[in-house]
């Protein structure tokens, strides 16, 4: 969706009047600016875990360029399950060179994408250790974060 600019030059220093210039000659890159987010929506959170959980939450993402920024609310499953946690399945593969960053909110915990892969890993940041299904049981994740694509 285009965004609406004017364009003004303060030319007096108060922030609230100056000389409005036509916007008709910036619009060629306004236009490139609006044409690098390919793609937005959201995908179905899976598990890719081997443990048949299912996962319910909302998901977004938006692609610019090589890199897609993902963010994640949701709640964990309750369950006694010790398979490593990996959860599925992100809108693009990460890229080869790569892996993701993402930021938690609460437990703390880290995220991380494997270059090539489709699914988020989560380990504990103290000991590095990848986390269980029931490390998380019952808990709430939220996260935003970003990987590169090839």
């Amino acid at each position: 969706m285009p965004i609406t600019r004017t364009v003004m030059i303060d030319d007096d220093g108060s922030g609230t009047t100056g000389t409005i210039l036509n916007n008709a000659w910036l619009q060629t890159i306004y236009n490139q600016i609006d044409a690098t987010v390919e793609t937005v929506g959201s995908w179905t959170l899976t598990d890719q875990s081997g443990a048949g959980l299912t996962f319910a939450g909302t998901t977004a993402y938006a692609k610019v360029g090589r890199v897609v920024f993902v963010w994640i609310n949701m709640n964990f499953p309750v369950t006694a399950n010790a398979a490593q946690v990996q959860i599925g399945t992100l809108p693009f593969p990460c890229g080869t060179i790569h892996g993701g960053l993402f930021s938690a909110h609460g437990v703390g915990r880290l995220y991380y994408i494997a270059p090539a892969a489709t699914k988020l890993i989560m380990l504990n940041p103290t000991t590095g250790a990848q986390l269980l299904n029931s490390d998380l049981s019952g808990a709430g994740i939220t996260a935003t974060g970003y990987y590169l694509v090839n």
